[in-house]
């Protein structure tokens, strides 16, 4: 499965008075071997090509463990504004050259708009256009909250939002299925990553991911921290969205971080933990996993094992003792309601990944 799961080095960066909201390679190298440890692929969706992660540094952080590279945002740029297109098409030649210098072509893509309207599609169409001038092939994806037909047809990867996803609306190639969670404030009988609820739903959303044949999750920031630092913009983003003051502003002013003031969790109001899966270290180059980052990992190895399994052919005997446990796994929507979730017994999960494993193992998809 491909991951994207947003660590921003401006966010890192402007916790720890990095000047100029920068951070040293050596320091997002750490950070990418992190993450790469959690099952999850280093990348900043939200920055442009030219301030993006270099090329360079992605031999790295494949042979770590990344199976993708987000280039970076497609801007939108006006069709009369001829010199900023040019500019933009030299930037992504070099960064098509560089990736092909590399060898690592084959693991690229280009986010486009966010969470785009339906009004902003002709915008879409025409950066494509752009992006297409310079090369044929390299996946374009685009996030949309509401179902969008139009996308289908021209972005090679489509992101519905986890909270209003259609099947209808699937690609028929499977590998340009992703879907993505951002802010969600709906029950568990969808799952979210905010810490008000069982810390095992971030688990079953990779249940319910691999249940819905998705090959792609985004999410749009592992380390939202904005209201733990000081920032003008930051602070005012936080009381028009909250209509209340930030309870840490007058410490921020004075230039106080944590450890030294208490955490807020709360990344906007009423989204209490959405976006904070890791927590800074009191060591500049540490991050600090959360328990809903660990159990966003283990859903993400309990998702490849379902997959590998519905690759082989089991032995009639084997096939039928684990299908009666895989569908007792599988029964999300019974699952996905509250009371259900405290039925889910760790033990039992440890013995079902076990035992798949170990037909796996048998089949020889790889070695325990």
């Amino acid at each position: 499965m491909i991951t994207a799961f947003a660590t921003s080095p401006k966010s890192v960066a402007a916790l720890n008075y990095y000047p100029n909201y920068q951070i040293t390679k050596q320091t997002y190298d750490s950070y990418a071997k992190t993450l790469n440890e959690y099952a999850i692929n280093p990348c900043d969706i939200y920055s442009n090509l030219e301030n993006n992660i270099p090329i360079k540094h992605w031999s790295k952080y494949i042979k770590e463990g990344a199976n993708a590279i987000c280039l970076g945002t497609i801007p939108i740029i006006h069709p009369d504004s001829i010199i900023l297109r040019n500019k933009f098409k030299k930037i992504l030649q070099l960064k098509i050259d560089s990736l092909k210098s590399f060898h690592l072509y084959k693991y690229a893509y280009l986010y486009g708009f966010d969470e785009i309207e339906k009004t902003e599609t002709i915008f879409l169409k025409n950066m494509i256009q752009l992006v297409r001038e310079v090369d044929k092939i390299i996946p374009i994806s685009c996030t949309t909250v509401k179902p969008n037909k139009n996308l289908i047809n021209i972005t090679d990867i489509t992101i519905q939002n986890i909270d209003n996803y259609s099947s209808k609306l699937k690609s028929k190639k499977k590998e340009k299925n992703w879907w993505y969670a951002c802010g969600s404030t709906k029950s568990e009988s969808i799952s979210n990553f905010n810490t008000d609820y069982s810390a095992i739903s971030p688990r079953i959303l990779f249940w319910k991911t691999n249940s819905q044949d998705i090959t792609g999750f985004l999410y749009f920031s592992t380390v939202f921290w904005n209201n733990n630092t000081y920032n003008e913009n930051m602070l005012s983003q936080y009381k028009e969205v909250s209509i209340k003051q930030n309870p840490n502003e007058k410490e921020l002013r004075e230039g106080k971080r944590w450890p030294n003031i208490p955490w807020l969790t709360y990344s906007f109001y009423n989204f209490n933990g959405d976006g904070q899966l890791f927590y800074p270290g009191k060591n500049q180059n540490e991050l600090w996993p959360s328990i809903r980052l660990i159990n966003t990992r283990d859903g993400i190895e309990d998702y490849e094992i379902a997959t590998e399994i519905k690759k082989i052919n089991l032995s009639n005997s084997t096939k039928k003792r684990y299908e009666q446990k895989i569908k007792w796994l599988i029964r999300f929507k019974k699952l996905l309601i509250s009371k259900r979730l405290d039925k889910t017994k760790p033990i039992e999960l440890i013995k079902l990944k076990k035992e798949a494993l170990i037909i796996l193992s048998s089949n020889n998809k790889f070695k325990l």
